[in-house]
């Protein structure tokens, strides 16, 4: 498949098992739980605080290979979107499809006139921090012993106006 092949769309509520099995194959025990993907499903509308989108083969709309997920920060001064997670099938990440759910995000920010984007990143996490720098994202502040372990934070931005 080439990357002209994938097309985005909006999650629907009955992708929900297949996005859970992409989050679980990715972040194991640290998945949203199935009622928790439900809710932010459910909540897809014409204005969402949330928006979950997925990647899917233009000859497979139903299989999702990919979803992002983000929510709308109203900040008045500088609304932005943060990034709450992007997760791809181990059997696609060869496929660019990543690169096409950010570059959705972004042309969807640009759209909504955002300020920019957000993403937390864990620091010992160097492919995702490779692949947002790749994107135009700096790096606007860590946050130590942000997680459990006692890992930091990266928060990774990128300016769009």
């Amino acid at each position: 498949m080439n990357s002209d092949a994938i097309t985005i769309r909006p999650a629907r509520v009955s992708d929900l098992d297949a996005l859970h099995r992409l989050e679980v194959e990715c972040v194991g025990g640290q998945a949203l739980p199935p009622a928790q993907f439900r809710w932010l499903l459910e909540s897809q509308g014409p204005d969402p605080s949330f928006i979950v989108r997925v990647a899917v083969d233009a000859d497979r709309p139903d299989e999702p290979m990919g979803f992002i997920c983000w929510k709308r920060k109203p900040d008045a001064a500088a609304p932005a979107y943060e990034i709450l997670d992007l997760s791809v099938g181990k059997l696609y990440r060869e496929e660019r499809v990543e690169h096409a759910l950010l570059a959705d995000a972004i042309e969807r920010a640009t759209a909504d006139e955002m300020f920019g984007i957000a993403v937390n990143v864990a620091r010992a996490n160097l492919a995702a921090a490779a692949f947002y720098l790749s994107h135009g994202f700096n790096v606007g502040h860590t946050v130590e012993n942000y997680y459990a372990d006692g890992t930091a934070m990266e928060v990774f931005l990128k300016r769009i106006r």
